[in-house]
């Protein structure tokens, strides 16, 4: 039996955030080397770029000081 990781509560307000831009239907974020990493799958019907730049938009006012942020697609699975 393995433990689950530990929450990361955080990075759980940076998912709810990013979920909550039009057009977000799934969103992974983790924190790496002083770095946010967000990435996003798209409806549809969202314009890819639009939703793109409102998820760099959310993401870069959630990060921290000094914090780089890294945003794109999650890869189809």
């Amino acid at each position: 039996m393995s433990t689950p990781p530990p929450r990361d509560e955080r990075l759980e307000r940076i998912v709810e955030r990013i979920y909550a831009v039009p057009g977000v239907v799934d969103v992974r974020a983790w924190l790496w080397d002083e770095k946010l990493y967000v990435g996003v799958r798209a409806s549809q019907q969202s314009a890819p770029e639009t939703l793109l730049r409102q998820v760099q938009t959310v993401a870069q006012g959630l990060a921290e000081e000094g914090e780089q942020v890294e945003v794109g697609f999650l890869a189809n699975d």
